[in-house]
């Protein structure tokens, strides 16, 4: 019983010790940190089409930015029926909808159907994208479970920048801790030098 009290203590001690490596978010300026992005979702689908079958499909392609103007540009592209990006996401559908038909029928020639792009902005915050369990999924409900602080590793670090199209010699993803809680932020390498370390003090 002592023995297990000393290992959860040990455990508690180097958890602290953890923490106070880490630096304070509040001794960041605010205007040199990135917290939350803009994420674009857009969807297409098709449930229970009959052209000689029963077909199923659905699609969703996913875009990161920094500003909600941005944002906004993505997600007219999706409205727009002779963009890149519509066509994208509609050929990724009749894929899909191919597949489930088992290839015994062309869609685009037995479908005379028009299905609209659903589109939506969401913010969520750069720890969230950081942890997600699966980095290169498009489907939300999986992508979205989130692993622990102490599985990320740099190439999840370096992806992350790589989607926000951020220079990774000026920009950083950095855990922190903000009121105690530890969450990854992207912060301008240049300031991380100037920046005094209170904890470690």
């Amino acid at each position: 019983m002592k023995t297990e009290t000393n290992n959860c203590l040990e455990n508690v001690s180097n958890n602290k010790k953890d923490q106070l490596k880490l630096r304070d978010f509040n001794d960041l300026k605010k205007e040199e940190v990135i917290e939350t992005i803009q994420r674009v979702v857009a969807e297409k689908n098709v449930s229970n089409l009959e052209v000689f079958s029963y077909a199923n499909a659905e699609v969703e392609q996913l875009h990161y930015t920094l500003s909600k103007d941005e944002a906004e540009k993505i997600q007219s592209k999706y409205k727009d029926k002779d963009s890149p990006e519509y066509d994208s996401i509609t050929d990724e559908l009749e894929s899909k909808l191919r597949d489930a038909a088992e290839n015994n029928i062309d869609i685009s020639a037995d479908c005379d159907c028009d299905f609209e792009v659903e589109t939506e902005i969401e913010e969520i915050s750069i720890d969230q994208l950081v942890r997600r369990k699966y980095l290169f999924l498009s489907n939300r409900d999986l992508a979205d479970q989130l692993i622990d602080h102490s599985e990320v590793d740099e190439d999840r670090k370096d992806k992350v920048l790589s989607d926000l199209e951020l220079d990774e010699d000026k920009h950083v993803v950095e855990l922190v801790l903000k009121d105690n809680v530890k969450t990854f932020v992207i912060v301008k390498k240049n300031v991380l030098s100037e920046v005094k370390d209170t904890r470690q003090l």
